[in-house]
């Protein structure tokens, strides 16, 4: 991992501006399945029901000054949890993402047993890497109007 020294907590309501910026940075609508940018009023009513949601953990992750890096996502389905991560533009390219993604998958596990799946683009390769390194295997590969998509899974342990 590099050097930058990260930790996280539950997002609060005062996130709420810092994830809308995260959605709609311009690589991270690349690389989403939905590529529009998301309207202030759609983010807000989604954002204030997943921080309440039993079912959703909602973690961000902070440098040593307590500046926001990135979040990762957890949501609970039926048969598994989905997974979704996003770093801050500034922080990029530092190696944290597979830190982060284990972080967030093993306090998911403190509570929960189902597996997690990631769903992403075969063109993301860097998500690919990062979450083969925190542990995730390929379970699927599919197609979407011409465009390859992969499932990884990760597993309680």
């Amino acid at each position: 991992m590099s050097e930058v020294q990260i930790t996280f907590r539950k997002a609060r309501e005062q996130d709420l501006m810092t994830y809308f910026n995260w959605a709609n940075d311009e690589v991270t609508r690349k690389n989403s399945f939905g590529t529009n940018k998301i309207d202030l009023k759609t983010h807000t009513e989604w954002f204030l029901k997943k921080i309440s949601s039993p079912d959703s953990l909602l973690l961000v992750f902070e440098d040593a000054a307590k500046i926001p890096v990135g979040q990762v996502r957890i949501e609970c389905g039926e048969e598994e949890a989905v997974i979704g991560i996003s770093i801050d533009s500034a922080f990029r390219g530092k190696s944290l993402s597979a830190f982060m993604i284990d972080s967030a998958c093993t306090e998911y596990f403190r509570n929960f047993t189902k597996p997690i799946a990631a769903h992403i683009k075969a063109t993301n390769t860097a998500s690919v890497k990062a979450f083969e390194k925190a542990g995730f295997i390929l379970k699927e590969e599919y197609t979407v109007d011409q465009e390859l998509r992969f499932i990884l899974l990760r597993q309680h342990v």
